[in-house]
């Protein structure tokens, strides 16, 4: 009878312990699902917040741009792009300066040019 005595007590203290356990996993538990919650709403705000932006970048820039250019959008950033790759390409006017140092791939030369014109409206 002892053996038997001993082996509920046994039990029973491991019963105990699994309930310690599975009350400090629900503790652990509730306390992720108020940090997904919190995560969740922030997520929320975040969203929005981008929403807004993207809203206002098309009204203000993507819409602007379309009214201004219309169709021809590709053969403005077309050209755009030509004019930077020619831009890379071009060291000076009187020919390309040594190298400065190891970084410098342009000979150190860096040019620019500024051009005022009359305003450009379109029709």
């Amino acid at each position: 009878m002892k053996t038997g005595a001993d082996k509920l007590d046994s039990g029973t203290a491991d019963l105990y312990d699994g309930a310690v356990q599975l009350d400090d996993g629900a503790s652990d538990l509730y306390d992720g699902t108020v940090q997904l919650l919190d995560g969740t709403g922030s997520l929320d705000d975040g969203a929005q917040e981008l929403l807004d932006g993207l809203n206002k970048y098309n009204k203000e820039g993507i819409q602007k741009l379309t009214e201004l250019f219309g169709d021809n959008v590709q053969d403005v950033l077309d050209r755009l792009q030509a004019v930077t790759e020619a831009g890379d390409d071009y060291n000076s006017f009187t020919g390309a300066l040594p190298a400065q140092s190891d970084d410098d791939k342009n000979g150190g030369n860096a040019v620019k040019f500024i051009y005022r014109t009359d305003s450009i409206k379109a029709d």
